[in-house]
């Protein structure tokens, strides 16, 4: 085994073991999420995986990712992260049934509208490059809402869950075999993404709580 494979393998543990810790968040009650929402987030990650993926094998139809992931795995050991953020994605989606709220926002339209018109671009199209860039947007404006949640109620975000995200990202840019932007884009975006939620958790730890000092 590679370098480049036990730093892919170590990314995908690294994000289960950061979805394990979320997912405890949830069972005791420190966390309730939205079901819609992360059904949505599932079908996202769902669309980067395959693209990704797509791109990097040079796969013609989506469709062949199916036979194609095994030697994804190995070819490409970045796509390690994004098979156990897809994972992490459709475990907390199951366990939101149970304990998640019933929200629907007008941002979740919007989420989900772009997951649909960018599958059916990528397939109309037949470029998986497509698919990636979409929904990375998508997947960046997940972000832009966590940064503005962190900014009000930075107590209600796991800093150990997403130290492992962080961690991730992170051997997951250690994962990339070769001088590649297709291979690049993602782990570097997981990793930037990361460090900024983490950068704003650190720092607003030990700062007041906006949301009550503004009751």
């Amino acid at each position: 085994m590679s370098s480049a494979q036990i730093f892919g393998l170590a990314s995908g543990l690294a994000n289960l073991v950061g979805t394990a810790i979320y997912l405890w968040s949830i069972i005791k009650g420190n966390n309730k999420p939205s079901r819609v929402a992360w059904l949505i987030w599932s079908c996202v990650q769902a669309l980067i995986l395959l693209s990704y993926v797509s791109i990097n094998l040079n796969l013609t139809n989506p469709f062949y990712f199916f036979i194609s992931l095994p030697r994804s795995l190995s070819q490409l050991p970045a796509s390690w992260l994004s098979l156990a953020t897809f994972i992490g994605c459709l475990l907390i989606t199951v366990l939101t049934l149970s304990k998640g709220q019933s929200l629907w926002y007008t941002f979740d339209t919007i989420c989900l509208s772009g997951a649909l018109i960018t599958a059916t671009i990528w397939l109309v199209t037949a470029s998986a490059w497509y698919g990636l860039i979409l929904s990375l947007f998508i997947d960046f404006m997940g972000y832009l809402s966590t940064f503005y949640h962190i900014g009000i109620k930075h107590y209600q975000e796991s800093l150990p869950a997403w130290s492992f995200w962080w961690l991730s990202g992170l051997t997951a840019v250690l994962a990339v075999n070769k001088l590649s932007f297709a291979q690049a884009l993602f782990p570097w975006y997981i990793l930037i993404s990361n460090s900024v939620v983490l950068a704003l958790i650190l720092w607003l730890k030990n700062k007041p709580n906006l949301a009550k000092l503004s009751n």
